[in-house]
């Protein structure tokens, strides 16, 4: 009897324990549930985040739909409607027989075309630059082409333009200054050859900035080591004296009023740029491509990256006192031009129409135009570009 008590009560003490276990293990059961669910819940909420990223993504693919082909665009970009206002102007596309070619803006009513002739191998070439009004369609001629004769136009404000000319395909060269209300063509000054190969030491396409008093412009010139280097040159237009500025110093640009430069770095390479004044402004580590000033404003296209092995370059532009990045690209850009309000580009492929606003440092896009090639030019707080499509030429203003 006694054995029998003792079975009974083990085997209350064995249900006791089992129970027990089997509570425990349910209590750990429902807790790992909580944890799951919990899990599960945060798992939901990471998804739910990620799908809002991904409709952001999708949004921002959405608006960049627009971009510019072969651009990685760095900063805000926007359709132009929203934050310029443009429009459609007229351009004849032919006079006197001639072919139109865009060359400049002197005003908001005056642009610079170029008259060119459709040569055969017979035909001698024409060129013909004109001031072109908008308003009234006249025009009068301000510099023609001799026989063989190449020329560029560098640059103009309200008072004068200035050319370089060749006659012998650039093997030597000249600058030509043009007084728009005198109406005057006059030679300044023949850039140095190399007394070897009597050609110019260099093909130089470095800015010359006017001024009020001075136009300011550097020559290549080879020393008696063969060593290529540039002196730095002014003009004054009321005396008609070129005079040397400064030796070992080239690359003129607008910059805050003034005019600065580039001279020797200590590694005796040109990338300290310095102010007439002789103050340093800036020392340019980038690999400069082209290089443009304005008011407050220093913007260039740098080679970003060169990939050899494949064979293709990065293009940057990018601002060079902040140091900004605006845009970058395997394509070839070039013609890097500023204003008061605007930077633009020359892009050798067809593309949208597109500018960069220094106001609201956004990438205006023309997205309603066609895609063509397109050539920028600019003056103080507007400008105009033409849009070659389809072999169409359309012209429109903005600002």
């Amino acid at each position: 009897m006694n054995k029998k008590k003792s079975y009974i009560i083990l085997l209350a003490i064995l249900l006791f324990v089992l129970t027990s276990c089997i509570n425990q293990v349910s209590k750990e059961v429902k807790k790992e549930n909580t944890k799951a669910e919990v899990v599960k819940s945060e798992d939901k909420e990471e998804d739910k985040k990620e799908v809002e990223k991904k409709d952001d993504e999708s949004k921002k693919l959405e608006v960049n739909s627009v971009m510019p082909i072969g651009y990685k665009v760095l900063v805000n970009s926007c359709d132009a409607e929203k934050i310029l206002n443009y429009k459609k102007i007229s351009i004849p596309e032919n006079i006197n027989d001639l072919k139109v070619s865009y060359s400049g803006i002197i005003d908001k009513d005056n642009m610079l075309l170029t008259l060119y002739n459709d040569t055969t191998i017979e035909d001698e070439e024409y060129y013909e630059l004109i001031v072109y009004n908008i308003t009234s369609s006249k025009y009068k001629s301000i510099f023609i082409a001799e026989k063989n004769e190449a020329y560029q136009l560098v640059t103009i404000n309200n008072d004068y333009l200035v050319l370089r000319t060749s006659n012998d395909n650039w093997q030597s060269a000249s600058i030509y200054l043009y007084t728009l209300k005198k109406e005057q063509l006059k030679k300044i000054f023949e850039y140095s050859k190399n007394k070897e190969t009597d050609m110019v030491a260099m093909d130089n396409a470095n800015n010359i900035v006017l001024k009020k008093d001075k136009i300011w412009f550097d020559d290549y010139y080879m020393d008696e080591t063969g060593q290529v280097r540039a002196n730095l040159y002014t003009y004054n237009y009321d005396t008609g004296e070129v005079k040397l500025f400064k030796k070992d110093a080239q690359n003129p640009l607008k910059y805050k009023g003034t005019v600065i430069y580039f001279v020797k770095d200590s590694e005796g390479k040109y990338r300290a740029l310095e102010s007439v004044d002789n103050k340093k402004v800036l020392d340019v580590k980038e690999d400069l491509v082209e290089i443009t000033g304005f008011s407050d404003e220093l913007f260039c296209i740098e080679n970003r990256y060169t990939n050899h092995e494949e064979h293709y370059t990065e293009f940057q532009i990018k601002d060079l006192i902040t140091k900004e990045p605006i845009l970058y690209t395997t394509r070839s850009i070039d013609a890097l031009r500023i204003s008061d309000k605007f930077v633009t580009w020359f892009d050798y492929e067809k593309n949208t129409p597109c500018v960069y606003s220094i106001d609201e440092k956004q990438l205006a896009v023309f997205s309603n135009l066609p895609k063509g090639i397109n050539v920028f030019y600019l003056k103080d707080n507007f400008g105009i570009f033409l849009n070659k499509h389809n072999g169409k030429y359309d012209y429109y203003y903005f600002e």
